[in-house]
Formats: C-alpha cells, structure tokens, sequence
C-alpha cells in the first residue's frame, strides 16, 4: 500500500462520514495516519476526524436526551438509560484512543471525550439536584456515572457476536 494515496485518503473520508452518522465499522483495513501525507492531505483529515468526532458526540448526546424524556424515570428506567448511554460511549472511546492515530492526535481525542461526557455528568447531577427533592436521582446518577469507563482502555474492536451497541441487553435462558 502507498501510503498517503488518494485511495487510502478516500478510505478515511468515508470512514470518518459513516462514524459520524453513527455507523461502526472495524478500522484494521484503513491505514494509520501519516504525517508523511503531507501537510494539506493531514490537515483536511485532522478537520474530519473533528468534524466526525463532533458530530458521534452530538448523536450521544441527542440520544441520551431521548431516552431521558421518553417517560417516567424510575430508578430501575434511569440505572438503565445511563448504562445504554455508557454502552453507546464505547464506539467514541474506541475512537479517540485508536492506534491508527498517533500520540498526538488521540491524546486531545481523548480529552474532548472527557470533557463532554463530564459535561453531561454535572448537567445530569444539577438537574436531579434541582428536581428531585429525595436525593434518589442524583444519587443514582453519581453510582451511574457517565464517567465510569471513560478513562479505561476500550477493546479495541467488539467481538463478533457482541449485541449492537444500541441494542437492548439480551437474555440468555440456561435452564428450562
């Protein structure tokens, strides 16, 4: 493989587009950027792997909202829509910390990662402190926290029998 090729730049492009629509895909056939493609060819990439990054967030973000408005939060429906909000983080982890980018390009990935997931952490702990007279809520956000994960090490890709992020949780009946 060239690297820098107009193909291998394509590749990325469309990558980049599906991630940010929030389409996952395996990233073991795309290249590993290269400052070596020059400095126009890295630059149009750094602004679309921003660009992609923005808009995963924002798909989050709207989706968390969603589940939050969709009817009563009980505390059995709020422990489950922070741990589907937890689970639809991990494609954006795998993201940010990918091998395919170097150092210095995942380590701000990352950071943004952080800051906007510990945003909508204490957007959620003032509205429960705000609502919710009992203390349940902020308690079980702050058990629940958002921030649970975001520092440890993704998996690098799901396995291939793994539920869809998105998906409800399964069950699996072992006894008859």
């Amino acid at each position: 493989m060239i690297t820098g090729s107009s193909g291998d730049y394509t590749r990325w492009l469309a990558w980049l587009e599906d991630f940010g629509r929030g389409v996952d895909h395996d990233q073991s056939g795309l290249p590993d950027f290269d400052t070596a493609w020059g400095e126009g060819m890295y630059g149009r990439l750094l602004e679309r792997v921003e660009q992609a990054s923005v808009a995963r967030m924002e798909l989050w973000d709207r989706q968390l909202i969603a589940d939050l408005d969709a009817g009563d939060l009980s505390a059995d429906r709020l422990g489950a829509v922070l741990a589907a909000a937890r689970r639809r983080l991990l494609p954006l982890r795998r993201f940010a910390a990918s091998p395919r980018f170097p150092d210095d390009l995942r380590k701000p990935l990352q950071e943004a990662l952080r800051q906007s997931v510990g945003s909508a952490q204490r957007s959620l702990e003032r509205s429960a402190a705000q609502s919710d007279r009992t203390g349940l809520a902020g308690s079980l956000i702050r058990r629940g926290t958002l921030l649970a994960d975001i520092d440890r090490p993704p998996d690098p890709s799901p396995p291939p029998s793994a539920p869809p992020v998105d998906g409800p949780p399964t069950r699996r009946i072992l006894f008859h």
